[in-house]
């Protein structure tokens, strides 16, 4: 696999995870489930979850 097709993969990970926490009722498994694929730290507060997304997507690639 070629890094484009590995970062494509990463991105739709990381757009299944955003789906799943804008939900009206988030299912709290598939939420950690997605946040462990990708190494980020799981949260409960919804807006430290969102904050790590944030973070990960502008290129930061901390999860913390």
């Amino acid at each position: 696999m070629n890094r484009e097709q590995s970062l494509d993969i990463r991105v739709n990970k990381l757009e299944s995870l955003v789906e799943e926490l804008l939900r009206d009722k988030p299912v709290e498994a598939q939420i950690q489930k997605k946040m462990k694929e990708l190494e980020i730290r799981y949260s409960l507060d919804p807006v430290e979850r969102i904050n790590r997304v944030l973070e990960l997507m502008v290129g930061d690639g901390k999860s913390d």
